[in-house]
């Protein structure tokens, strides 16, 4: 009750008629697990407990920076038509668009600004808004106040690396069950826009052979690489060490 209580309040309800509503409207949503029927709540109930993660185990997902930038060029931008910018030899550009976008409250309402220069004479726009947004830093999402509650208490957070699935998922089913008695097997993970296989070595090595595209990615992401633990050197392998982590530091937002 205490989650959907304060649901309820703002109707009018007082808390025996929000339990006597909570009985009749939740019991269909059960779920058997290994420890007996639990009650779950239907998304329209789900307000104040998915804002504020009340007992919850925050999770942050990441990936290489790098690698992320590279894969993303690789699947949205590679060969792409509608891209000014579509070849592996373009992707210095690329790194350019992310560099040079700022963010910005002035635009109709976004905090994302994109980012315009001319191409052959004319003025390139194929740097979108969708674009921004798969390529923000991750520390950008999570320093957002648009984005839910605010400030976050960025120390809780459990940090899984893309890099290191087989190895830290096991470790965060582990604290779900010791922390917050849920030990059930968790989902595998999905697979979307992935492909048959990486990135030929003699073509990264090529995207990040240039030193002014290098230090725009590091700039551009250095509180990605400093709170996630990633390497500054897109060549060291692995590019982070294995094991269910925590932000590294705290953002200057919060001091």
């Amino acid at each position: 009750m205490r989650w959907i209580g304060p649901e309820y309040a703002a109707i009018g309800l007082n808390p025996r008629q929000g339990r006597n509503v909570s009985a009749r409207m939740l019991m269909p949503n059960h779920h058997r697990g290994i420890r007996g029927w639990r009650i779950y709540l239907p998304p329209h109930l789900c307000f104040t407990c998915c804002t504020l993660g009340l007992t919850r185990l925050r999770v942050v997902f990441v990936r290489n920076p790098f690698a992320r930038l590279v894969s993303f060029f690789r699947m949205s931008w590679q060969g792409n038509k509608l891209k000014a910018h579509n070849r592996w030899e373009d992707f210095p550009a690329f790194v350019r668009y992310i560099s040079d976008g700022s963010q910005s409250p002035d635009l109709e309402g976004s905090p994302l600004q994109r980012v315009r220069w001319a191409l052959n004479g004319t003025a390139a726009d194929d740097f979108t808004h969708d674009d921004m947004l798969h390529t923000r830093a991750m520390s950008e999402w999570l320093t957002d106040p648009s984005q839910g509650e605010w400030p976050l208490h960025l120390a809780a957070l459990r940090v899984v690396h893309v890099e290191h699935l087989p190895e830290e998922l096991p470790e965060l089913a582990a604290a779900l069950c010791s922390e917050h008695a849920f030990c059930e097997e968790l989902p595998a993970f999905p697979k979307v826009n992935s492909f048959s296989a990486g990135v030929p070595r003699d073509v990264w090595s090529s995207l990040w052979s240039d030193t002014e595209t290098l230090e725009r990615v590091r700039r551009r992401y250095r509180r990605d690489f400093e709170w996630f633990g990633y390497s500054m050197d897109p060549f060291e392998e692995p590019g982070v060490r294995s094991g269910l982590g925590r932000i590294m530091s705290e953002p200057d937002a919060q001091h």
